[in-house]
């Protein structure tokens, strides 16, 4: 299945609470020995495991513009949600990791930097590897698509602080 593009503004009714929360956690380079962590800046460990509440809100919340409202349940496996940063490194800027997530159906980002910057956002390309969309880093607002768009973060000349997630293996339930 291709899912759309979706766009959510206002998308945690207490945004600075998250940043807040966010500043309290332990973040990681990735490791390059251990598959699926090639990303650049440093992350958290998913949240699953430290806020379940949190965890299952994104999860729900993205899966609720996807998917009608009677949808009975929706199941999913191997599904991350993790706090990120990334920015500037030594001085220069990021060079931006154009790449497809194929582990995941659904990635998504949702920007946790006070205002609008086209420079801290997300570029998404189509399949001949044009651009496609240019999302801005707007506070508190998600971006979620098909996980397998070629997509990166844009150029970042500041650090940026973001929840990304990626759900994979989804199974609908209806009402019947």
């Amino acid at each position: 299945m291709k899912y759309p593009t979706i766009v959510v503004d206002n998308f945690f009714d207490n945004p600075n609470e998250i940043v807040e929360y966010s500043k309290t956690l332990d973040y990681y380079k990735a490791d390059p020995t251990i598959p699926h962590s090639k990303w650049q800046g440093k992350r958290t460990e998913s949240i699953h495991n430290i806020n379940r509440q949190l965890y299952d809100f994104v999860i729900s919340k993205a899966l609720s513009y996807f998917f009608p409202t009677d949808t009975k349940k929706i199941l999913y496996e191997n599904t991350k949600v993790c706090f990120h940063k990334q920015g500037k490194e030594k001085g220069n800027l990021l060079n931006t990791h154009l790449h497809k997530d194929n582990d995941a159906e659904i990635a998504g980002v949702i920007y946790l930097n006070q205002g609008t910057d086209i420079k801290r956002g997300t570029t998404i390309l189509n399949d001949d590897k044009k651009k496609k969309i240019i999302m801005a880093s707007d506070y508190n607002t998600m971006i979620a698509y098909d996980s397998k768009n070629l997509h990166g973060a844009s150029l970042l000349d500041k650090t940026r602080l973001t929840i990304v997630f990626f759900i994979d293996k989804i199974t609908i339930l209806n009402n019947e």
